[in-house]
C-alpha cells in the first residue's frame, strides 16, 4: 500500500515520529536505544481503530455482510448494546492477530538474514550474534 506521511517530531538522535496523510491517519514512532552490545530499534505503530476499520480487514462475503447487519443492528437495540462491544471486542482480537502473525515472519526472517551476515562476519574475524 502506497501512502504519504510527515515526520511530526524528532529528537536527535534517539526519536523519530511520522503521521501519515491516510484516513484514518496512523502514527509510526521508531526509537533508538543504547544496549551493551551496540542499540536496540524499536518501531511502535498506532492508528484509530474504528468499525468501519474493522470491516475493511474482513473479506467481503455474504458471512461478513450477515455479521456486519447484526452488529449494526445493537445500536437501535439498547440491551443489546453491551452484546455489540463484545462482538466487536473480538473482532478486534481475530483482525489483530494477522498482521502480528505476519509481522513475527518479517521479523524471523531479518533475524535469519542478520544471524547468516554476523556467521560470515565471524568467520572472517570481525562481529557479534546479533541479540535479543
Amino acid at each position: 500500500m502506497e501512502y504519504k506521511s510527515r515526520c511530526v517530531r524528532v529528537v536527535a538522535p534517539w526519536l523519530v515520529e511520522s503521521r501519515s496523510e491516510t484516513d484514518p491517519p496512523f502514527v509510526v514512532r521508531v526509537v533508538v536505544e543504547p544496549i551493551s552490545t551496540g542499540c536496540r530499534l524499536t518501531q511502535r505503530e498506532e492508528v484509530e481503530v474504528t468499525p468501519e476499520l474493522l470491516d475493511a480487514f474482513e473479506a467481503p462475503t455474504s458471512q461478513v455482510r450477515t455479521f456486519r447487519a447484526i452488529v449494526n443492528s445493537f445500536v437501535l437495540c439498547p440491551s443489546a448494546r453491551p452484546l455489540g462491544v463484545e462482538i466487536r471486542t473480538f473482532q478486534c482480537e481475530r483482525v489483530a492477530r494477522r498482521p502480528a502473525g505476519e509481522l513475527q515472519s518479517w521479523l524471523d526472517g531479518i533475524r535469519v538474514h542478520l544471524d547468516e551476515a554476523t556467521s560470515l562476519g565471524r568467520r572472517n574475524g570481525i562481529g557479534n550474534r546479533i541479540e535479543d
